[in-house]
């Protein structure tokens, strides 16, 4: 199994932003990307652009399984959308 690259989050980086960046350390193309995940061209390039605010697990599954990403490292990204209901947090 891979070692989980360590592409550092930055802060207000959106998940978009995170990806294409780690896609793009990873020495690989939108449509090398598209080849080794078998989704389309165009849900990377809206991941990457932001049009896809919220992909499904297994949409981001694949995608942070062939970038050997650390997938805890997706939970501190921040959310823009402010009409989206914030996460309770417990104290």
């Amino acid at each position: 199994m891979k070692a989980s690259r360590r592409v550092a989050l930055r802060p207000h980086e959106t998940l978009g932003a995170y990806l294409k960046r780690s896609r793009e350390a990873a020495g690989l193309s939108q449509d090398e990307l598209v080849r080794r995940t078998g989704l389309s061209l165009s849900t990377i390039r809206k991941m990457e652009d932001g049009r896809t605010a919220n992909p499904g697990i297994f949409t981001l599954t694949k995608v942070w399984r062939e970038l050997n990403l650390d997938p805890a490292g997706l939970i501190d990204i921040p959310e823009h959308d402010s009409n989206r209901p914030k996460a309770a947090t417990h104290r």
